[in-house]
């Protein structure tokens, strides 16, 4: 493992206080500076080594730096009950009509609702919504082009494999 990859930290502290990510002396940035990592009692110590590694998630989960996922958006029937539920849902898109049909994104319960009122109101569309959420590392935006770059190293591979 290369240098750029790897940094060690060091910590001491003695009690009574808390101990902060950013009591972590070491060559490099803490990203998230005020999370406390333990409370000292009085008399008690702390020491602690600790190496950081940079790493893909290929190689192990620990290095995921987000979570992704997928579902389909729905068409909704339009009625001035329906309309009210959709217009008060609180989804990740805005709902947009077209015609007699709301295309939106809601929850279970608001799915539920509209199906008391109505059966077979909600159906699938064939548009979907496709979300990254960041564990902070890293910006959703900046998971995505690395995603993007990985899949196309992959397909390269796997032309040259099938050539």
């Amino acid at each position: 493992m290369s240098k750029k990859t790897k940094i060690d930290f060091k910590l001491s502290k003695t009690g009574p206080c808390t101990v902060y990510a950013s009591d972590l002396d070491g060559n490099a940035e803490i990203v998230h500076p005020k999370i406390p990592l333990v409370i000292l009692g009085e008399g008690q110590k702390l020491e602690l080594s600790a190496t950081a590694i940079l790493g893909r998630g290929l190689e192990h989960a620990k290095f995921v730096p987000g979570l992704a996922y997928y579902r389909h958006l729905l068409e909704v029937k339009s009625s001035p009950e329906i309309d009210k539920i959709i217009h008060d849902s609180k989804s990740l898109i805005k709902p947009e009509k077209s015609g007699s049909k709301w295309l939106c994104d809601l929850n279970e319960a608001e799915v539920d609702d509209i199906e008391k009122m109505e059966k077979d109101s909600v159906t699938q569309s064939n548009e979907i919504l496709f979300v990254i959420e960041s564990y902070g590392n890293m910006d959703a935006k900046d998971i995505l082009a690395k995603a993007v770059d990985a899949l196309s190293e992959n397909l390269d591979e796997f032309e040259k494999a099938i050539k």
